[in-house]
């Protein structure tokens, strides 16, 4: 029965130890919560019980938030220029109509050198068609056909008044 007993006293100082220790860290918690706010709080001064008090601005301080920086213009990206098969001539800008003298070829080059592989379409005489440049240098002349940039041996061409498509 004595061992009982002390079963039973053994059980009631750890309950005891136990409580004392949930009452110490209660206490330890409130006291740090305390610290905590005081230090986050220490700039504004305390408020009186006299001040009236209107709306949560007059007790809370505005927050003050980085200005958005402006947001830079997109560059526009340039139009590039459709590829040039000038192969480096000066053409010199002229406004007619020319025609073939004869069945003449149209090029996507002013070259002859890859032979049938420039020829665009083939121009017959009295089907006229816009010059844009003219080489003197090299003796090739620039046109446009179908919105597509085409050239020709200026000596196959002769120029026409009024294209006869629009008299």
């Amino acid at each position: 029965m004595k061992q009982n007993n002390n079963n039973y006293k053994n059980e009631q100082t750890d309950i005891a130890g136990v409580f004392i220790g949930v009452i110490a860290c209660i206490i330890f918690v409130v006291v740090f919560c305390f610290i905590v706010w005081n230090v986050t709080h220490s700039q504004q001064g305390p408020i009186q019980a006299d001040t009236p008090v209107s709306s949560i601005q007059d007790v809370v301080e505005p927050v003050k938030t980085a200005e958005p920086s402006p947001t830079p213009e997109p560059t526009p990206t340039p139009t590039p220029e459709p590829p040039s098969n000038d192969l480096g001539m000066n053409f010199e800008p002229v406004s007619d109509y020319v025609t073939a003298k004869n069945r003449t070829n149209l090029r996507s080059e002013p070259s002859t050198s890859q032979g049938e592989d420039t020829v665009v379409v083939k121009l017959n005489n009295g089907e006229a068609i816009p010059r844009v440049g003219k080489c003197e240098d090299t003796g090739w002349s620039k046109m446009l056909y179908n919105g597509q940039y085409v050239y020709a041996v200026t000596s196959y061409l002769e120029e026409v008044e009024v294209p006869p498509q629009q008299e």
